[in-house]
């Protein structure tokens, strides 16, 4: 082979390693790829959460009697709508762009967006949990009116925003370090705060404070739990004593009742009717106590993951874990867990509370006999 041929066979060599060579969009099609799972997963709860959402709007305002409990559902089911117009679409957006996200402005408002609602989201439920406690084990006592729930509710909305001034700081684009001297833009944690305590505090304040509604969930409900067990069990007592007493009153001997009788029966009857009354009121009560308590579980197991992985990833001032196939389809769902909560709501009371399920019903048969017609 003359030095012609051999020059030849090295250019060749030389233009098939320049064509192996990846582009940074190469690299960003392929991490999208890698997180075709989450992104999946983000677009069901997206549409999940905007039709159960939406229909708790509806439903609860228009069938529900105006009260605390519909107040604070409606409260919550706003800040969970929001969540799934403002920050799923935006952290969709963000990991089609994993690495060509430029828009610095953007990554600060709605990572701060997504902060803001999160915390909504936790003291409206920490507020409505707490009204449920004044009811049963206060009940003698002042309690939440509908005016002062919607105060609480803006109150909230408001007092929060406060606390998410800290994402405008540090949240911003991360460099990120590629092979063959490329360099990706990721929305994350910004580079001029991921060496400082700056996040580290700003996690670690956002991860204590979680707890502490957590504690304050798990202390609370204990407290109710034990409360609805012995009411329980002193309305079965009373049961019990009603039916002996009923028994006594129910054929006189003699076939004549006397004046005393006729007011002991009478005390008896008005006594039945008012622990009746109250063992209604009370059973409705607890009802939509378990409601609420099935929704802070939800709440609890849905948070965890998230707030682990955000304090873990600003103590690391980096990925967490390097980008592959399994971490990029894991890892982003288990730190975006926290939309569980916001998606779950709906579905928890179409299976414990039978009056929306109904209604549910009705308006889609309403819908479906409309089109029909």
């Amino acid at each position: 082979m003359g030095s012609m041929g051999w020059f030849m066979l090295q250019e060749a060599a030389l233009f098939r390693n320049e064509s192996k060579i990846k582009t940074l969009s190469d690299y960003n099609k392929e991490e999208s790829l890698r997180r075709l799972a989450p992104l999946i997963y983000l677009v069901i709860l997206f549409i999940t959460g905007i039709i159960g959402n939406t229909i708790v709007l509806i439903v609860y305002p228009l069938t529900f009697p105006r009260n605390t409990h519909r107040t604070f559902i409606v409260g919550l089911a706003i800040s969970d709508l929001l969540v799934c117009l403002v920050t799923i679409p935006f952290e969709i957006i963000e990991m089609r762009f994993q690495y060509t996200f430029y828009n610095v402005v953007a990554c600060k408002i709605f990572r701060s967006i997504s902060y803001w609602f999160s915390l909504v989201s936790m003291i409206i439920l920490i507020g409505s949990s707490f009204e449920k406690y004044r009811r049963i084990c206060k009940p003698m006592q002042r309690q939440m009116t509908v005016k002062s729930c919607r105060i609480y509710i803006v109150t909230v909305f408001v007092f929060t925003l406060l606390f998410a001034w800290p994402n405008l700081l540090q949240g911003g684009i991360r460099l990120v370090k590629l092979s063959n001297n490329i360099t990706g833009h990721d929305c994350s944690l910004s580079d001029d705060y991921a060496k400082t305590l700056f996040p580290i505090v700003s996690e670690g304040i956002l991860l204590l404070f979680s707890i502490v509604c957590i504690c304050f969930l798990i202390v609370i409900y204990s407290i109710i739990g034990r409360r609805i067990f012995i009411q329980s069990r002193f309305r079965k007592q009373f049961e019990t004593h009603s039916r002996n007493t009923n028994k006594n009153y129910d054929r006189p001997s003699s076939g004549i009742v006397t004046t005393d009788g006729i007011k002991s029966i009478n005390t008896i009857e008005n006594s039945e009717v008012s622990e009746g009354v109250n063992t209604i009121q009370n059973r409705s009560v607890q009802k939509l106590t378990k409601i609420v308590f099935v929704i802070s579980v939800v709440f609890v197991l849905s948070y965890i993951p998230h707030l682990t992985i955000s304090l873990l990833t600003a103590i690391k001032g980096k990925f967490l874990l390097p980008p592959g196939p399994v971490v990029s389809a894991a890892l982003p769902i288990i730190a975006r867990s926290f939309i569980i909560n916001n998606v779950a709501n709906p579905i928890i009371y179409g299976f414990m509370d039978s009056r929306f399920r109904k209604t549910c019903k009705f308006l889609l048969f309403k819908i479906f006999h409309c089109k029909q017609t």
